[in-house]
């Protein structure tokens, strides 16, 4: 049997297994020169690209600058924001170029040529300067920097905006094995020479691209604001049509699809205004109309003329208030009042009260809530927050009342499962009917008030043997089951009685209310 210890390798063979392992370590760091000379096409094709970028952008500040000479007032801001980008954007180009050209000298010498690299196969030089130097935190930083840059000259565009984080970002990447690798590291750690220049290049072409993008978005800027029509008109913007005596009426007369660099005229009754403001005192009331017309200097050196007419109400301090459920307020009871003013909104609404707490509606309800706390009157007055500051527009007083009784009937259902009240004109429940008793309740007949009752107790007579009566009670709204044996032992033609029915309303008050007879049929 032979084995390890039978047959030693002999010297020779250690040599051979030993120069075997240098091999395959030296085949896996050696990078094929058909993918280094690959890089080096790649990168020629970018510059090449680069000069393409640079003189699109240059047509494009020749452009600007005639459209500025055309129309200073219009496009000069946005000439100057384009010479703000192209100064941003060929500082971070020059120093990428130079960032590129010292890490090549760093392998091929003072004498080295970024276009014409020698040791493209370098894999330390990059991760020496950038990484070990520390200039790869500077790069980073310069073109995280261009990258807000770039963002706030284009954030009314989301899609552009979205465009540059991608193109620029900065953020680590994850290798398969999930492990972050920062930024720099990506670009020149265990990286060919040629490979972290032809990735410099790439940043450089995006540079002039980015700077392409946003100069022609400035550009367009310089006719955001104009309008293709072929109709022009005039118009008069109030905040309101309905004013009060000893008010302000304000209205702005524009014409729409107007050039801002160009200076209309306006006339209101055949008088010139100092502005596009036409105001007068309102301290008569009724109805009120002006005329006036907008004069625009044209092209030709003519004055085309836009008409206009509008109307406007002058109307008396004035308040209505109503009650959504009677012409009384409720004490303890959240009474709903409908307050408003004609030609005020209701947010401008300030309403003050005697006797009662008011409050502000909120949301979707439109009512003021009024909960008097004692008899006395209330006194309700309405003021209107207005440009000339508080105005009372009107007053109210309401009596105040304790709220009626309600009504009490019987809850039961027939033999369909439907709900009904007795007494009721609808339906006369039969002796059955009554079996299917439930509950006792409490509320006003009439429903022109809505307020909650809560049952409290009531009482049945039950006839003894004797002839005499006996009261069964329930502390409660419900039946109970010796109230209930009570109506089963009624016969028919007879009478079922519920009396000293107590009920407690929203104001607290515990009341007694009338008792219920319903013919046992």
């Amino acid at each position: 049997m032979s084995g390890a210890a039978n047959c030693p390798e002999t010297p020779r063979q250690k040599m051979i297994g030993m120069m075997y392992l240098v091999l395959t370590a030296m085949l896996a760091l050696n990078v094929s020169a058909d993918i280094l000379n690959g890089f080096t096409l790649v990168n020629k094709s970018i510059s090449q690209s680069i000069v393409a970028t640079t003189e699109r952008n240059r047509i494009v500040y020749s452009e600007l600058q005639v459209m500025k000479e055309i129309n200073p007032a219009k496009v000069g801001p946005w000439l100057e924001e384009a010479l703000e980008v192209k100064a941003k954007a060929d500082s971070v180009f020059d120093y990428l170029q130079c960032f590129k050209e010292n890490i090549v000298k760093l392998a091929d010498g003072e004498n080295a040529d970024v276009d014409n690299i020698q040791s493209k196969d370098n894999l330390d030089v990059g991760a020496q300067y950038a990484i070990l130097e520390g200039n790869g935190i500077t790069l980073e930083k310069n073109v995280a920097s261009f990258r807000e840059f770039l963002c706030a000259k284009v954030s009314n565009d989301s899609s552009k905006v979205k465009e540059f984080d991608q193109m620029f970002s900065t953020s680590p990447s994850f290798t398969t094995d999930g492990e972050e690798v920062p930024w720099q590291n990506s670009i020149f750690e265990h990286m060919p020479l040629v490979a972290s220049v032809t990735m410099l290049s790439k940043l450089q072409s995006d540079v002039r691209l980015a700077e392409l993008e946003v100069i022609s978005h400035l550009k367009l800027q310089t006719d955001a604001g104009d309008f293709r029509v072929n109709k022009l008109g005039a118009f008069v913007a109030t905040v309101s049509d309905y004013m009060m005596t000893g008010e302000t009426y304000n209205a702005t007369i524009f014409l729409s699809a107007v050039d801002s660099t160009k200076s209309p005229l306006y006339y209101v009754n055949g008088k010139k205004l100092d502005s596009d403001v036409y105001s007068l005192q309102c301290n008569t009331p009724g109805v009120f109309e002006y005329t006036g017309e907008i004069l625009l200097p044209t092209n030709d050196g003519d004055t085309t003329r836009f008409p206009f007419s509008r109307t406007y109400t002058v109307g008396e301090p004035s308040a209505t208030i109503a009650n959504e459920d009677m012409n009384v307020v409720y004490r303890g009871f959240e009474n709903r009042l409908n307050i408003a003013v004609p030609g005020v909104s209701s947010d401008n609404l300030v309403v003050e009260a005697k006797g009662a707490p008011m409050v502000k509606p909120t949301g979707k309800e439109k009512a003021w809530i009024c909960r008097p706390t004692s008899s006395a009157n209330v006194e309700l007055t309405v003021y209107a927050m207005t440009d000339a500051g508080k105005k009372k527009m009107g007053s109210h007083i309401f009596r105040t009342l304790r709220l009626p009784n309600p009504s009490a009937f019987l809850v039961y259902t027939d033999k369909q499962g439907e709900t009904y009240l007795c007494p009721s004109t609808d339906k006369q429940p039969s002796r059955n009917d009554l079996l299917r008793s439930q509950r006792v309740l409490a509320q006003y007949a009439d429903g022109l008030l809505k307020a909650n009752f809560t049952v409290t107790g009531f009482t049945i007579y039950a006839q003894d043997a004797t002839g005499g009566v006996t009261p069964v009670s329930s502390n409660t709204d419900k039946i109970t089951p010796s109230q209930m044996t009570v109506i089963k032992g009624k016969k028919r033609g007879s009478r079922l009685v519920i009396e000293d029915i107590r009920a407690k309303g929203p104001d607290g008050v515990v009341r007694e209310l009338s008792p219920i007879s319903i013919a046992v049929n």
